[in-house]
């Protein structure tokens, strides 16, 4: 975007729910750019969810994203298909993360171009990796990865938008999913420090 004058405005980090989409929303016309889709997303928004190295990038629109949670066919946002404004990111592997390297990378540059880019929580609670990730080997270090990620893209955005009660669930051994707030970017710091 672009403001009087001719400069840029920098895109906003925003937390919350990913509305899912109406089935079938990919059957919509016009192919390449389904019409349904701009009826419940954002043209100016891109939409992160928790994947794997298998479904995070590189599926066609419509396709089947073949996971569950988040790409899953019965809750999932996009109703379990690839659209480019659904933005995969792994969260289940330590060896992955730095594939997702180039994903935050791709996000930041949005938000340069005044996009704006939504960090998922499901009731408050931050939902990348806390789901069906929440018991993968490493869960500790991936999060660390993760939060220190958003953190960077905050930095980076023209604002930040968090709902009150926003909250991050510990699910390190012995923690059982305890919350830990999550209302400024420094709430962020404070988890990777405790991380």
């Amino acid at each position: 975007m672009v403001e009087a004058g001719g400069k840029a405005v920098k895109g906003g980090l925003r937390f919350g729910a990913v509305e899912r989409l109406k089935d079938d929303w990919w059957m919509s016309p016009p192919p390449g750019d389904p019409q349904a889709v701009w009826d419940t997303w954002d043209r100016d928004t891109y939409y992160v969810w928790g994947a794997n190295s298998g479904n995070y990038r590189g599926i066609a629109i419509g396709q089947l994203l073949g996971g569950g949670g988040m790409a899953g066919t019965s809750h999932g946002p996009s109703v379990g298909r690839a659209h480019p404004h659904y933005i995969g990111v792994i969260t289940m592997s330590t060896a992955d993360l730095p594939k997702n390297d180039a994903v935050f990378q791709e996000l930041a540059r949005y938000l340069a171009r005044g996009k704006h880019v939504v960090i998922p929580t499901y009731h408050g609670e931050w939902s990348l990796g806390t789901g069906i990730g929440k018991g993968v080997s490493g869960w500790g270090d991936i999060q660390k990865y993760l939060v220190s990620q958003v953190y960077a893209l905050g930095q980076a955005a023209g604002s930040v938008t968090i709902p009150a009660g926003t909250y991050w669930p510990d699910w390190r051994p012995g923690m059982n999913g305890a919350k830990h707030s999550i209302a400024t970017l420094a709430d962020l710091a404070a988890i990777i420090a405790l991380l």
